[in-house]
């Protein structure tokens, strides 16, 4: 019977990236299942029942609702008993947050399913074959010989991330939020794909309008997640804004190392000084490598996002000094400006507000969604630093692309949103877990446990309760700030200059003197721009990489490789002196397409 001649092996193999789970028929129709683990990826962890008719497998680092601790091993065995009660749906059900994939191996029902965190922060690609299926954490595990898409390939010139296209090759799809692949291992190439899903916005009318009652349930979850934590070592970042801030106060009388990566161009170390000392710690200032995308090249050609540019490999520089002394974990608040503070749609939505109206925190955000042509109009150009002034034919791909990927966004978001504001914002979502992921926590989690508060399932929904009146322009964190930590309340956020103790109409105005500043200053010429700036400055280290010796030998066989692939799909480039010269941030891009696809594209 096929189920007595079902294989499953862990295994090491050091010629494979990542994990790969293949799934393929042999003649006599026994299925293999195989999980190879590189040096290079995520190392997985396994819970499998005494029998061994069931097997979890975890990639990334998740936690339960009903977890005492963020022991991956505790989650895992109370998962296990969840899906032998009640499937499924009710394993899925008991996460509380995390980023990850999971694989559940069902030999009784001879099933497999996958799936990933509810944002899919945690990559998942998948691709058909015939007999089988492959699934994997990185797409160049399963993409095997095929030919990146030319539209793919100008979308990540002109952004440096895939805001739409799900990977750079047309054979190779993405498991999106909520979805759950599902197979039987007798059939794999019958491959099931639920639909995605989201959590959805409450009603207007049910929405928290009250600042105490929304700064009163959000301690309560921060208390309740970062409760989870023990007396082990912990390691996080600490820049001028909030997010970092704010797992710093919760976590400062735990065994806490912060550190700071130091950009003479902008506040970001002299505001995250402030910080610390103000809740009674200290941060280790250092700097970023110059040759950082020589450094860690290996850690970026083996990234597991869409694919993410050498101009963000600074990250990199920063896990090493997080992981320095061998914390448990490392506390990471990616994408919490955009689910507590709301500032990037508070960017978009001027349309229809009274400008005084936002500075003196009157803006109500309650508008009805709009037609998508008004979405296309605002939001095309997706979200990070888009290239303008491109070759023509890069530019036509991308702006086809932008349209059809922007409105597959809309039509998939607009069930669960009950105002354009909500729409915009779910949408931003997508964009900002595209983009930095890859650079970000899912990065860490390859070497190093990473917890995110802002992928706690419960925190998130509870925000998408929060009137936009309150979260929008840093309202609700200044007033959670002034309420929790006082004494951080007269520390300015670095990106803004403002501080939470100014009040709406105070802090507003200083966002708007900064945010006038910053752009008075891009018009000076280069060598008066430096200092002053908030946030951190791409183009100082883009800089830094391109004069580099080391780099510069690095960089110029990847481009002659992307140049070869482009001219291969029908896109002529310009040439690599050229764009070093004229477009350091193209050049940098076109450097790392040629690292990425020559990995499994090797030049002759």
């Amino acid at each position: 019977m096929v189920r007595e001649r079902l294989v499953v092996t862990w295994r090491t193999a050091s010629g494979t990236r990542g994990l790969t789970l293949r799934i393929l028929r042999s003649r006599d129709h026994a299925v293999e299942l195989r999980i190879d683990i590189s040096r290079y990826g995520h190392s997985p962890a396994f819970c499998e029942r005494r029998d061994g008719s069931l097997s979890l497998v975890c990639v990334g680092h998740l936690y339960t609702r009903t977890a005492k601790s963020f022991s991956l091993e505790e989650s895992l065995g109370l998962l296990l008993d969840a899906y032998i009660r009640s499937g499924i749906g009710g394993m899925r059900s008991a996460i509380g947050g995390g980023m990850f994939s999971l694989f559940v191996i069902d030999r009784e029902a001879m099933r497999l399913f996958a799936l990933t965190d509810f944002l899919a922060s945690m990559p998942l690609y998948y691709r058909g074959l015939q007999g089988g299926l492959l699934l994997g954490i990185n797409q160049f595990d399963v993409a095997e010989g095929a030919k990146p898409s030319l539209p793919a390939c100008a979308e990540y010139l002109t952004y440096g991330y895939l805001p739409f296209q799900s990977s750079l090759f047309p054979e190779v799809g993405r498991v999106g939020p909520g979805q759950v692949l599902s197979l039987s291992l007798d059939e794999p190439e019958k491959l099931e794909c639920s639909e995605e899903s989201l959590p959805s916005y409450p009603e207007l009318s049910s929405r928290i309008t009250d600042e105490n009652e929304a700064i009163e349930l959000l301690d309560g979850l921060f208390s309740a997640f970062f409760g989870r934590l023990g007396d082990e070592p912990l390691a996080a970042g600490l820049s001028g804004g909030y997010d970092s801030r704010l797992i710093a106060a919760y976590c400062r009388k735990k065994r806490m190392r912060l550190v700071t990566s130091d950009n003479p161009q902008t506040n970001e170390a002299r505001f995250a000084q402030r910080a610390a000392e103000a809740i009674g710690l200290s941060t280790e200032v250092f700097r970023i490598p110059s040759e950082a995308p020589t450094r860690f090249a290996d850690d970026f050609l083996y990234g597991t996002m869409t694919a993410n540019s050498l101009e963000s490999s600074h990250i990199y520089g920063n896990l090493e000094e997080l992981r320095r002394e061998s914390p448990s974990f490392i506390l990471d608040g990616h994408i919490g400006d955009v689910v507590v503070g709301g500032g990037f749609y508070c960017k978009l939505k001027l349309s229809g507000e009274s400008p005084l109206g936002v500075i003196a925190g009157q803006d109500r955000y309650s508008g009805p969604p709009l037609p998508d042509e008004a979405y296309l109009r605002r939001m095309s150009s997706g979200y990070g630093k888009k290239i303008t002034g491109l070759h023509e034919e890069i530019a036509s791909q991308v702006e086809s692309s932008a349209k059809a990927g922007l409105v597959r966004l809309i039509d998939r978001y607009r069930p669960i949103s009950r105002t354009d504001a909500d729409l915009m914002e779910m949408i931003l979502y997508r964009f900002r877990a595209s983009l930095f992921t890859s650079g970000g926590p899912v990065a860490f989690l390859r070497k190093t446990q990473t917890l995110c508060p802002f992928y706690d399932e419960e925190l998130f929904s509870a925000c998408m309760g929060i009137s936009k009146a309150l979260r929008a322009g840093d309202r609700l964190y200044n007033a959670f700030y002034r309420r929790r930590f006082p004494e951080l309340s007269h520390v300015p956020k670095e990106s803004s200059g403002g501080w939470p103790a100014q009040g709406v109409v105070g802090y507003r105005l200083a966002h708007l003197r900064s945010a006038l500043c910053r752009k008075a200053l891009k018009r000076l010429p280069a060598w008066m721009q430096k200092g002053g700036k908030g946030g951190g400055d791409m183009d100082w280290y883009v800089d830094r990489y391109t004069r580099d010796g080391a780099n510069r030998a690095f960089f110029g066989d990847a481009f002659a490789s992307s140049t070869e692939l482009l001219g291969s799909l029908g896109m002529s480039l310009i040439s690599s002196e050229t764009a070093s010269h004229e477009s350091p941030l193209l050049y940098l891009r076109c450097a790392s397409l040629g690292c990425l696809v020559g990995e499994i594209t090797p030049r002759a």
